[in-house]
C-alpha cells in the first residue's frame, strides 16, 4: 500500500476528468499536472471508476496517470497500486459476475451500445464517446430482469452517466477508499448517481456543473448542503458544485484546495 498523506483526492473518470467525448484537452492536462505536482506533498491521488485498468490507461493521459497513487477499479472491486492488483471480493463473487455477464449478454437490449470488460461487475453501456443515451432511462428494465436472476440478493444495480452497473453487494468506490484512507481526509470529485456513497461520506465532495440531478437530489435528501465551489473552505465538511463542467471543475477544485492549504 502507498504511504498515505493528509488528503486523498478521489477522481472519477466519466463526466468528471473525461468529457462527453471521453477526452481531456492538452490545456487541461497541463493545468492538472501542475496542480497535482504542487499538492503531492499533501495529497494522494486515486482514480475511482467503474472501468478496468485498460480503459484508464487508454483514456487518461500518461503524464497524469504517472502522478496517480492508485486506482479503484470496477467500482471498488479491485485496487491497483504500484502495479499490483488486489481483489476486494471473493472468488464466489467473481464467478457470479461471470454468470450475470453471460445472462445479460444473452438478452436483446437495443439501448445497450456494448458491455464493458469486467471481472467482478457487469457494465451495460448505453453511451459511448460518440452517442449519449442516459442510462437512467433504462435502469428499470435492467432491474426487472436482474430481479429474476439467482444473484438478486448478492449484487445491486446502479448507474453512472454512461452505463448501468451491476455490482457485488456492499462494494462501492467509498467502501474501498474508506478501507485504505486511515486518517486521511477524503475529497471526492464525482458527478453521477453511482457516486452517491463516496460523495455522502467523504469529508468533501466537489461536483462539476454537469453533475446528474439524481446525485444532487440524493445528497440533499440525506441532509448534505451543496454550496457554490467559490465558497470552498477546508474546515467545512460539505459538498460544493462548480459552474464549470468536467475537468475544468477538477482544476477549479484543486486550485481551491491548494489555496486553502497554503493560506491557512
Amino acid at each position: 500500500m502507498v504511504s498515505m498523506k493528509d488528503y486523498i483526492v478521489a477522481l472519477d473518470l466519466h463526466g468528471t476528468l473525461l468529457d462527453e467525448q471521453w477526452k481531456i484537452s492538452a490545456t487541461q492536462t497541463r493545468e492538472l499536472i501542475h496542480l497535482m505536482k504542487s499538492l503531492e506533498g499533501y495529497a494522494s491521488f486515486y482514480v475511482c471508476t467503474g472501468n478496468d485498468y485498460d480503459f484508464v490507461e487508454k483514456h487518461l493521459p500518461a503524464d497524469i496517470l504517472a502522478l496517480i497513487d492508485g486506482l479503484v477499479l470496477e467500482s471498488g472491486c479491485i485496487l491497483y497500486e504500484k502495479r499490483v492488483k488486489t481483489y476486494q471480493v471473493e472468488d464466489k463473487a467473481l464467478a457470479s459476475a461471470k454468470d450475470l455477464h453471460s445472462f445479460f449478454t444473452g438478452q436483446s437490449y437495443p439501448f445497450v451500445r456494448y458491455f464493458g470488460k469486467r471481472e467482478a461487475t457487469v457494465s451495460l453501456f448505453t453511451s459511448d464517446d460518440k452517442r449519449q443515451k442516459p442510462p437512467a432511462d433504462y435502469v428499470e428494465v435492467i432491474k426487472k430482469d436482474f430481479s429474476k436472476t439467482a444473484y438478486a440478493d448478492d449484487f445491486y444495480v446502479t448507474w453512472s452517466n454512461v452505463a448501468i452497473d451491476i455490482i457485488p453487494k456492499d462494494i462501492s468506490k467509498w467502501s474501498l477508499i474508506n478501507k485504505i484512507k486511515n486518517s486521511a481526509c477524503v475529497i471526492a470529485f464525482m458527478d453521477s448517481y453511482n457516486d452517491k456513497e463516496i460523495c455522502e461520506f467523504s469529508d468533501f465532495a466537489i461536483l462539476p456543473k454537469n453533475t446528474t440531478d439524481s446525485l444532487i437530489h440524493h445528497l440533499r435528501w440525506n441532509n448534505k448542503l451543496v454550496f457554490p465551489l467559490h465558497k470552498f473552505h477546508i474546515f467545512s465538511n460539505q459538498c460544493y458544485i462548480s459552474q464549470k463542467p468536467f475537468a475544468d471543475a477538477v482544476i477549479e477544485g484543486l486550485l481551491a484546495l491548494k489555496e486553502s492549504l497554503f493560506n491557512r
